[in-house]
């Protein structure tokens, strides 16, 4: 009976350790995903912008573009926002400098949506502004798509070994 006892403890413990992998395996990969999902989003809004604001260098330096300009500026922050709020839950340690740079986007874009003064130096000010952060945010497409891979390999990994 006391050898029973000690190999049913022995089981138990065994267990136990095995399911607490299991669950926290399983916290992982829901997190994995979460930030994947949250990634994915952000990635398909950058592409977006980074097209819109291709199309806005493209027009003349006038004030219906301005006006024009402001419009879809607007019209994007709210969408900006939300996505800035996730990724500020979902990745604020992993992409800390990125997510400055967008919290500062949307602040810069705020402001130009909010101006009233239509003359010839808040239509290039505008205009340079937006050409010079297609860059920028090629290159932080760029990051994301990278953290995005990591992450896909990251579960990928996960599933492995968990179908082990």
């Amino acid at each position: 009976m006391g050898m029973k006892k000690i190999a049913f403890i022995i089981l138990s413990v065994f267990l136990s350790f095995r399911t607490d992998i299991c669950y926290s395996a399983a916290d992982e990969g829901k997190e994995i995903k979460e930030k994947i999902t949250s990634l994915e989003e952000v990635i398909s809004f950058l592409e977006k912008e980074i097209s819109r604001d291709k199309d806005i260098a493209s027009w003349g330096q006038n004030h219906i573009a301005l006006r024009m300009t402001r419009d879809l500026l607007n019209r994007d922050l709210p969408e900006k926002k939300r996505i800035l709020d996730n990724l500020k839950k979902d990745l604020r340690d992993e992409l800390k400098d990125d997510i400055g740079f967008i919290g500062q986007n949307v602040e810069k874009e705020k402001e130009i949506g909010a101006g009233v003064r239509i003359d010839i130096g808040t239509i290039k000010y505008t205009q340079a502004y937006i050409q010079e952060n297609i860059q920028r945010k090629n290159d932080l497409l760029k990051v994301l798509k990278e953290k995005l891979e990591d992450l896909k390999t990251k579960i990928r990994a996960l599933d492995t070994e968990r179908h082990r």
